[in-house]
């Protein structure tokens, strides 16, 4: 039997951001240049064959965790806080690294939020736009966006698969906002979790946010 969705995981998001004035909204997109600028140079630099010597498993990694550390500072001055009950204040950076060999590059750029059993990504509309146009198999639009499964690996964990299962009712209080919610399966091809986890999209002003809730458990 399917449990019963919790309508405070789906609509966790709602009205999370207050509108930003002109000028913010200036600075945030030269924060936004700013950070695509450092994360490419890193990208290019851990691409790069290097000698065995300097490339050690050790010294990699630590030099992965201090870029990383970097970009997450620039994430959140660009996002600003975020303040939800049962989450943390301060977000991680959702990027896993930045090789283009490695498994799990090319994540979406943002933060990501982790509770026990739910997680909250958050990014802008800018790093969403500029993530879309160089992942030409996404599209653009943002209701498109919100169905598309693909999209919820690449965001949320890109070495599980999302499955629409069924669209859930949710609306907006103003015709400037977006939300989109559904049940979904997530998990590998093996063991794919059942239908039971609520996924949420949901954006206002230039904010862009995703949460699911994965309390429920296969026993």
């Amino acid at each position: 039997m399917m449990k019963r969705i919790d309508s405070a995981a789906v609509l966790l998001v709602v009205a999370l951001f207050n509108c930003l004035s002109a000028p913010m909204t200036l600075v945030a997109a030269s924060l936004e240049e700013k950070y695509f600028k450092t994360r490419d140079n890193f990208i290019r630099q851990f691409s790069t064959p290097s000698s065995p010597e300097a490339n050690s498993d050790e010294r990699a990694l630590s030099k992965l965790e201090k870029a990383l550390s970097k970009l997450e500072k620039q994430l959140q001055m660009i996002i600003g806080p975020v303040d939800v009950v049962h989450f943390p204040k301060r977000g991680k950076i959702n990027l896993e690294t930045l090789d283009q060999d490695d498994g799990g590059f090319g994540q979406v750029d943002g933060l990501r939020f982790d509770s026990e059993h739910e997680l909250l990504f958050v990014t802008t509309t800018g790093l969403l736009n500029a993530y879309l146009q160089q992942h030409k198999e996404l599209p653009t639009e943002l209701g498109k966006l919100a169905k598309a499964e693909e999209f919820y690996s690449v965001a949320l964990y890109w070495d599980e698969a999302v499955t629409h299962f069924a669209e859930v009712p949710v609306r907006t209080t103003n015709d400037k906002s977006f939300a989109y919610a559904f049940l979904g399966f997530m998990g590998t091809g093996y063991r794919a979790i059942p239908a039971k986890n609520p996924f949420c999209l949901f954006r206002k002003w230039r904010s862009c946010i995703c949460s699911v809730d994965r309390g429920a458990k296969q026993h």
